[in-house]
C-alpha cells in the first residue's frame, strides 16, 4: 500500500514538474517524498538491524549505496541505478 502510495507521488512529482516551473527546492521536496515512501521498508529494516547491532546486512549497503551516490555529482548514475 505505502509502495504504491510512494509511486503515485513520483509519477505526479514528474507531471507536476513537466506541466509547471517549479523552484528546486519545491522539486526536492516532490521526489524526497516519493523516494522516503517508496524506499520506507528498506529504512524500516535498515532500523531494526542497526537497533539489534547487525550493521553489515544488505539493507545497510543499499542504503549507503544510495546516499553515497546521491551526495556524489553523478546524477545520472544516481537516477538510474
Amino acid at each position: 500500500m505505502i509502495y504504491g502510495t510512494g509511486v503515485l507521488v513520483y509519477l505526479c512529482a514528474i507531471l507536476v514538474t513537466m506541466r509547471f516551473a517549479l523552484p528546486d527546492m519545491a522539486r526536492f521536496v516532490w521526489f524526497l517524498a516519493a523516494y522516503l515512501l517508496i524506499g520506507l521498508d528498506v529504512f524500516r529494516k535498515l532500523e531494526e538491524n542497526l537497533m539489534q547491532k547487525k550493521f553489515l546486512t544488505e539493507y545497510t549497503l543499499i542504503s549507503l549505496r544510495r546516499w553515497g551516490l546521491s551526495a556524489s555529482a553523478d546524477i545520472p548514475r544516481v537516477v538510474w541505478s
